[in-house]
């Protein structure tokens, strides 16, 4: 809608949904906030999932506001700024994706699907963020003959995340971490 409304109308329009846009994308991050509690204490998850997913959502979170904040900020310069915006559907892509390609397995598997939740996150990473930034970065620097940094980021950022969920939901310190600070009250 944004391309559409900058291209095609005054933007006075495009302004006043970016700014809906930003309101939105705090709800995002307050809304999953609420919810990480939730996930810590769930007996029903495997340590590696409830602890390392934590610290997914956290750094998917966190990735999220940071191309927000600044892709707002450079709004003077319409490539960068699209590319900063275009860069947050990747850092919230990934935990959405493998879900649901991972809760359907489970049913259709009757609770025991061929692969772990794990591999679904990494094939999800790959087919949703890797292979497109990938991709998007090739054609930037085919077109223009630069690469953008918010590509560069997203892509360092959530391959670090996704490939850091098994170690740290192993990491008795982060445990420590998710039972204290985002567990506390539950």
């Amino acid at each position: 809608m944004q391309p559409w409304l900058i291209h095609n109308k005054p933007p006075k329009y495009h302004k006043k949904l970016g700014l809906i846009g930003i309101f939105l994308a705090g709800a995002v991050v307050f809304s999953a906030l609420q919810v990480m509690p939730y996930q810590v204490v769930n007996e029903f998850l495997p340590d590696v999932l409830k602890y390392g997913f934590s610290f997914a959502d956290l750094c998917a979170l966190t990735g999220f506001s940071i191309c927000v904040v600044v892709g707002v900020m450079k709004a003077k310069n319409i490539d960068v700024h699209a590319r900063w915006l275009i860069s947050t559907v990747f850092w919230i892509l990934l935990p959405a994706t493998a879900r649901l390609v991972y809760f359907p397995l489970v049913n259709a598997y009757e609770g025991n699907p061929p692969p772990t939740y794990l591999q679904s996150v990494y094939i999800c990473w790959i087919l949703t963020t890797l292979i497109p930034l990938i991709f998007m970065m090739y054609l930037d620097h085919k077109k223009e003959k630069k690469v953008y940094r918010p590509y560069i980021f997203t892509l360092i950022g959530v391959s670090f995340y996704t490939l850091a969920i098994k170690p740290m939901g192993e990491w008795q310190w982060w445990i420590d971490i998710c039972h204290n600070i985002i567990g506390k009250g539950m």
